[in-house]
């Protein structure tokens, strides 16, 4: 709600002048993408009301979707092995996630059915 952490200990403004509750919605789905994303509903249902379509938002559908456009990109080139020498992560999911990436050797979608997705992961 008070926008991102900046490393001066204030925050970088987030959606200035938009509803609190859809700013508050828009931050949930962010989180979310770290998240059971079953553990928002409870949250939605007690501030909103209803989990389907908050203010009009269908945010579990939209969490969805982001987690699966996640797992669709999972490759190296996203998570540089160089990077994580540089600097600390500290949440141990996200650290788990960058390991995810480096896993991957290739991925392709070249095949007859189009909707088949290949991952050849390092063993």
């Amino acid at each position: 709600m008070n926008g991102f952490p900046a490393t001066n200990n204030g925050f970088i403004p987030f959606a200035v002048g938009m509803d609190d509750e859809l700013r508050d919605i828009t931050g949930l789905l962010a989180r979310s993408h770290g998240m059971d994303i079953r553990s928002t509903l409870d949250y939605l249902k007690n501030k909103y009301g209803d989990y389907r379509t908050p203010y009009g938002v269908k945010i579990v559908y939209l969490m969805i979707v982001l987690r699966i456009a996640d797992y669709l990109h999972i490759t190296s080139d996203r998570a540089p092995y160089g990077a994580l020498q540089l600097r600390t992560i500290s949440s141990p999911f996200s650290v788990k996630e960058w390991n995810l990436h480096n896993s991957i050797k290739h991925t392709h979608r070249n095949h007859d059915d189009p909707e088949t997705f290949f991952c050849t992961s390092k063993s």
